[in-house]
C-alpha cells in the first residue's frame, strides 16, 4: 500500500494544497511554520481518524477561513492497495443553526466516493498491515546498521 496523492482543502493553515507522492522515500524540509507537520498530520489522520496535534476535530478546520453558515474542510488521499486505486476522503463539517450561535460539528468519511461506516474499519485494517510492514523494515534496517 502506498499513498499516491494528498489533497487538503481548508485544513489547518492550508486553504488548498495538492501533493503527488512518488513511490520512494520523501523528505520534507523547510523553515518553521511552513506546513510540514500539517502534511504529516493529514496523512496520519487518514490512517487512524484522529489528530496527534489537536484534541478536537473542529480545530482541524482552517482557522483563517471566513465564518460561513456551513464550513467544510477536507483531506483526500488517493492510494494503491492490492493493485487497486482507492480514494479516502474525510470531511469536517461545521454548520450554524439559525436558532442558536452554537455550531454543530460532524465528520464524514467516504471511501471510493461512498459514505459508509465500514469504510473506517477497512481502511484502518489496510493501514495496520502497511504500518506493520514498515515496522519490520525499520527493525531490519536498524539491525543492519548495528552490524555495519
Amino acid at each position: 500500500m502506498y499513498l499516491k496523492r494528498l489533497s487538503l482543502t481548508d485544513f489547518r493553515a492550508f486553504s488548498r494544497l495538492d501533493i503527488e507522492f512518488p513511490r520512494r522515500v520523501i523528505l520534507f524540509t523547510g523553515a518553521n511554520a511552513q506546513g510540514k507537520t500539517t502534511i504529516l498530520e493529514a496523512i496520519s489522520y487518514l490512517a487512524n481518524f484522529s489528530s496527534f496535534h489537536v484534541s478536537q476535530d473542529r480545530q482541524l478546520l482552517n482557522f483563517n477561513m471566513p465564518v460561513e453558515p456551513i464550513m467544510v474542510g477536507r483531506i483526500i488521499g488517493e492510494f494503491y492497495s492490492r493493485g487497486r486505486e482507492h480514494t479516502l476522503e474525510v470531511r469536517f463539517i461545521q454548520e450554524y443553526n439559525g436558532n442558536s450561535n452554537q455550531a454543530r460539528f460532524r465528520k464524514q468519511v467516504l471511501l471510493d466516493g461512498y459514505p459508509r461506516e465500514s469504510a473506517i474499519s477497512m481502511v484502518i485494517l489496510m493501514w495496520l498491515v502497511f504500518c506493520l510492514k514498515c515496522r519490520a523494515l525499520l527493525k531490519a534496517r536498524h539491525l543492519i546498521g548495528v552490524l555495519i
